[in-house]
């Protein structure tokens, strides 16, 4: 849709690459708004399946009738190809995604289910952000022997992992799709369980304005308690730091040194926490998407472990 809001044009395409958004904009030599129009578009193939909600078979004249009056739809584009546009992206572009295609990273034992949020049949909630968490534990280690534990957003991750063969083009593509530097910080304890309550909260709504699902922290190295049910700066219970093999609380009062993307290092969803940090040291030449080749490459025999759980969940309960 677009709107104009105080002579700006406000425009958006949905989500997921569900439609395709075409606006006209036109402004004056000054930069002032003249007119917007325009329309999210759904794209239609040739052959169109057209169902009844009760399993009845639909009748042919029902079928083309209905099939009309959709493509007569404003909101519509057939799939019509634009030969000059094909040439430029088989050309420019598509030897560069078959390379990315045949760049083979691996092998995966078994699918890695992605849920944003834990729920009964996943109770820690996502089976690949702690992978991705791990990656990026991994590759700052390199430059931060004191690392102490990685913090990710479930937002941070696009899908699920399947079973099989991982190229590149999965992880750029699909998986990770987002170029995030990698930021490491030192931040003290209080601090950290009130960035893990906050993205918690924002994430289920839970007496919070919620910033989406995607704000749902998956760290590495420690490990965290969430009680929805209690009140409000008092839900996270516990957190623990994995050192030297061992378990232990971390102190309200002590610093530790934690890896997140330059994203939600820069406090966003939720995690505005973090901008309280003693300090913050970008990683050079380390990126979120690398971090994770890097660690298909040198641990990717890993992944045929059973990861010890870093979320330990109990949802909010709605009354009413």
């Amino acid at each position: 849709y677009g709107e104009r809001q105080g002579g700006t044009a406000i425009v958006h395409a949905g989500k997921y690459a569900e439609t395709l958004g075409l606006a006209n904009i036109e402004f004056d030599q000054a930069g002032k708004l003249l007119s917007l129009t325009g329309n999210n578009f759904f794209m239609l193939g040739d052959e169109l399946t057209i169902t009844s909600a009760t399993d009845e078979t639909v009748p042919r004249q029902v079928e083309k009738r209905l099939s009309e009056q959709l493509r007569l739809h404003p909101g519509i584009l057939n799939s019509e190809q634009d030969d000059a546009l094909e040439h430029i992206i088989q050309t420019q572009y598509r030897p560069a995604l078959d390379a990315l295609e045949s760049q083979v990273l691996g092998q995966i034992p078994r699918d890695f289910v992605h849920t944003r949020l834990p729920s009964r049949h996943h109770p820690h909630g996502s089976e690949i952000a702690p992978w991705i968490s791990r990656s990026m534990y991994k590759m700052a280690k390199k430059q931060l022997p004191e690392l102490d534990f990685s913090l990710h957003n479930a937002g941070g991750v696009r899908q699920s992992l399947p079973k099989g063969q991982i190229t590149m083009a999965d992880v750029l593509g699909r998986i990770l799709p987002f170029e995030l530097p990698l930021v490491a910080y030192q931040i003290k304890g209080r601090h950290l369980f009130e960035v893990l309550e906050n993205c918690i909260n924002a994430a289920t709504n839970n007496g919070a304005t919620g910033t989406g699902a995607g704000s749902f922290p998956y760290p590495y190295g420690i490990r965290y308690f969430y009680d929805g049910t209690q009140a409000l700066g008092q839900r996270i219970t516990k957190i623990e730091l994995h050192k030297q093999g061992h378990w232990q609380d971390i102190s309200a009062d002590e610093h530790y040194t934690g890896v997140s993307t330059a994203y939600t290092a820069s406090g966003k969803e939720g995690y505005h926490g973090l901008l309280n940090a003693l300090w913050f040291k970008p990683l050079p030449k380390t990126t979120l998407p690398e971090a994770f080749v890097d660690f298909m490459g040198n641990h990717g025999h890993l992944l045929t472990e059973t990861l010890t759980p870093n979320v330990y969940y109990i949802r909010h309960i709605h009354k009413g």
